[in-house]
């Protein structure tokens, strides 16, 4: 038995595992439902933005595709069980092993969050850790790469919204056929080959090209959610998943240990980078 298993086993035996275990299966379902709904009273209220009318707001949306097992399994096994776990100390392998138990209560719960569109308030913050670029004053703060350490359970819950708005996006084109970046089966040698072919193809004109290129600094600490928002609604992204991204970026922090204090910050933008 090696130190995940005895770690698993500690967890199920806490008094709520338990009790969840003995439960009937039909039942844990409405079990997940219950937390959610507990959870978005006492910790999170929804209001509505620019980004979408009253009338786009749906709890309880029945057009949701229910998440399946299939679904579920392919996000948690895409995590490596080697990665760093976040506040709460529970590593990708825990959640792999926990799923591998009980599947059907996972199931339950993120079929529960997506439909209430809800993200736990615990899931949104995240332990930051510098590391020092190399050959870099050390007195400058640019001189560190801030990684966050997030909750391996709140990486599922982006893996399945974050699959769902790409096959969306892709499906319906609207993303432009231009960006490589951070789309399957393209990347930097794609936009490198369209480059040198239009350039060729003008030289065979005996036409002269001119390239113009921009590096923005800061881009991913920069990424203002409300115009991501404002996207989303623009492409006629399904109102439920429109929702759940609201809930996700809404009341954000990040913190990290200063000495034996922990300083947090509440963030309204920007992506992070994670372990």
């Amino acid at each position: 038995m090696d130190k995940y298993d005895t770690h698993v086993i500690q967890i199920m035996a806490s008094d709520t595992f338990q009790a969840i275990r003995k439960s009937p299966k039909d039942q844990w379902e409405d079990l997940g439902t219950y937390i959610c709904q507990e959870l978005r009273k006492k910790s999170w209220h929804f209001s509505v933005t620019d980004v979408a009318s009253r009338d786009r707001v749906q709890y309880n949306d029945p057009a949701m595709p229910v998440i399946g097992h299939a679904e579920l399994g392919r996000a948690i096994n895409s995590q490596k069980g080697s990665r760093a776990p976040g506040p709460d100390g529970i590593n990708p392998a825990i959640v792999k092993l926990l799923y591998s138990r009980i599947p059907d209560l996972f199931l339950g719960l993120f079929n529960s969050l997506l439909r209430f569109s809800y993200c736990p308030g615990v899931w949104k913050f995240a332990i930051v850790i510098f590391f020092g670029k190399r050959g870099k004053p050390v007195e400058l703060a640019q001189s560190y790469r801030p990684i966050c350490l997030l909750q391996s359970l709140s990486k599922v819950l982006e893996k399945i919204i974050n699959n769902r708005l790409i096959l969306y996006l892709e499906r319906n084109s609207a993303i432009h056929n231009r960006q490589y970046g951070f789309r399957e089966r393209r990347g930097t040698t794609h936009c490198l080959n369209d480059v040198i072919s239009c350039v060729k193809t003008r030289n065979i004109r005996y036409k002269h090209t001119v390239m113009v290129v921009f590096d923005f600094a800061g881009a991913f600490d920069c990424a203002n959610w409300q115009i991501i928002l404002d996207k989303l609604a623009e492409s006629a992204v399904d109102p439920y998943l429109i929702n759940i991204a609201c809930s996700y970026l809404n009341n954000r922090g990040v913190g990290f240990r200063d000495g034996d204090t922990w300083v947090r910050f509440n963030i309204d933008r920007g992506c992070p980078q994670g372990s």
